[in-house]
């Protein structure tokens, strides 16, 4: 049985805050959002889309748990756009550039991984 990834949760937070306030390029995060707002077509319908979201709101509220690994979400196209932006128990939290996203996985083979979506409740744009 996996183990749940909730003790991960504070420091995968810390991670991806750090890296939106620090390291995010100019007007990544408005072209997100905006994106987001816009897109009708892949839309997780049971949340609503709040344009007034901080970063810090945004990822409490959408920080999610999944049971694909980090290797499963990094097909190729998404593998070639991931940076290394920290790490966690000695494995890297990656964000995938131009998309969004940030994944971290325990057990990057076939573990859970812990991922957000700057463009919740949207997909990311190549999802």
């Amino acid at each position: 049985m996996k183990e749940s990834l909730d003790a991960y949760r504070e420091p995968f937070k810390a991670v991806v805050l750090q890296h939106l306030r620090e390291s995010l390029p100019n007007g990544e995060w408005k072209r997100l959002r905006d994106y987001a707002e816009h897109t009708r077509q892949s839309r997780l319908v049971e949340f609503e889309f709040d344009p007034t979201a901080t970063p810090e709101a945004l990822l409490n509220e959408a920080l999610s748990e999944g049971s694909i690994s980090v290797n499963q979400t990094l097909v190729p196209n998404f593998r070639a756009k991931a940076v290394e932006i920290g790490s966690i128990e000695d494995q890297p939290v990656r964000y995938i550039d131009g998309q969004g996203i940030y994944l971290w996985g325990l057990e990057p083979e076939n573990g859970f991984s812990l991922s957000f979506w700057v463009t919740h409740p949207a997909y990311p744009p190549a999802w």
